[in-house]
């Protein structure tokens, strides 16, 4: 909570998965993926009703994974793509393709000046890429709960051209933006702070 309003703090998945549409969707996909449960909406989160009459209240996407990741029913990262082809409506999330703005900035490599920033393209070099068909909110709902419940691999998942969310050893461990963010050429990495479990 965020102290005097009662309301959650920064969830860094809001964007991509806010709107009572993107909700829904997301509510059938992992109710889908997991036994036993039925996976519901409510404003601003999710309600997860169990077989044995129990149910809880998940007001962000870590908080509904949470939920549903020691339920689910699939075993591999083709299994949990197969479900989110199935659960998107027969197109994927149009990305627009944004071109550099000033002349001399394009695509270039990872800056490893950084902190910490040298382990993160090492680990972008070895993500196995996965879910890369349908949409958007869907594919960010399933790698969530498969970083948390299939083997510990390195995998990507791509947000948009050049954008990837990397995840290891059962947790997401941030975002890498290449092409974008670059000042006078020199690219640097978006790696926000992801909180909740999958962020420990």
């Amino acid at each position: 909570m965020c102290g005097g309003c009662g309301g959650v703090g920064p969830d860094w998945s809001l964007p991509y998965v806010s709107g009572s549409r993107r909700r829904a969707a997301i509510a059938a996909l992992l109710g889908g993926l997991s036994r036993r449960i039925t996976v519901g909406t409510m404003r601003q989160g999710w309600t997860v009703r169990t077989a044995t009459g129990g149910w809880s209240v998940a007001r962000t996407l870590d908080e509904l994974v949470d939920a549903t990741a020691q339920r689910v029913s699939f075993s591999s990262w083709a299994e949990v793509q197969e479900a989110v082809r199935v659960h998107s409506r027969d197109r994927c999330d149009p990305v627009p393709a944004r071109q550099p703005t000033r002349p001399g900035v394009g695509t270039c490599a990872l800056d490893t000046g950084t902190i910490g920033s040298a382990e993160f393209a090492a680990l972008d070099a070895i993500a196995v890429p996965v879910l890369s068909e349908g949409e958007l909110h869907l594919r960010l709902a399933a790698f969530a709960l498969g970083v948390r419940v299939l083997p510990a691999q390195p995998v990507a998942l791509e947000l948009a051209p050049g954008m990837r969310l990397l995840a290891t050893e059962g947790r997401l461990s941030g975002a890498l933006a290449r092409g974008y963010g670059q000042v006078d050429g020199a690219a640097h990495r978006a790696r926000p702070e992801l909180t909740g479990a999958s962020g420990r």
